[in-house]
């Protein structure tokens, strides 16, 4: 994997050991995709310009847990964020590793966005993060418009007993 396309880094650190990863691995009861493995050996998190955050492995069991990410999109792991508000993820169930990114408010799989169609590819263009507003004609098909409701926010709520019904104006 080609990490010399990595600009912009403000932060990176040094690379968790593979017993590390194994053992997150194993805690999460998930197999992570071989090049997402490679990038943790390679710097356990990043943070670069762009405002992309990527976990370490300490951080993952974490986040994973605050957004209740088995419950809300099973079989997908989240490796980061955008500083402002979206996630990065990838699914674990299906063989390659798609990156995808999505708000923390509309955690419903249909609605993420593709950011890259693989963890490499992704390295190898920089961690950019797409500009759904001007995709050319061959990308349309890779952006669905988020529904209005947020159907996971709802059940949240109503499963903590904060809200019985939800408005939105």
């Amino acid at each position: 994997m080609d990490f010399s396309k990595i600009l912009g880094v403000i932060k990176v650190y040094q690379g968790a050991p593979k017993e590390s990863i194994i053992a997150l691995e194993a805690s999460m009861n998930m197999a992570f995709p071989e090049d997402y493995k490679i990038f943790l050996r390679y710097s356990d998190g990043l943070y670069l310009e762009n405002g992309v955050s990527l976990y370490s492995a300490n951080e993952i069991i974490e986040r994973n847990t605050t957004y209740e990410i088995s419950d809300y999109c099973e079989g997908f792991l989240l490796i980061g964020d955008d500083s402002g508000g979206r996630g990065f993820l990838i699914n674990v169930q299906k063989s390659g590793s798609k990156v995808y990114n999505s708000g923390f408010g509309d955690l419903n799989p249909p609605d993420f966005r593709t950011v890259a169609n693989s963890f490499q590819e992704w390295v190898e263009n920089g961690f950019v993060i797409p500009d759904y507003q001007t995709l050319n004609s061959d990308q349309i098909g890779q952006y669905k418009e988020p529904s209005l409701k947020c159907r996971n926010a709802e059940e949240r709520l109503i499963r903590h007993g904060l809200k019985k019904t939800m408005t939105i104006m």
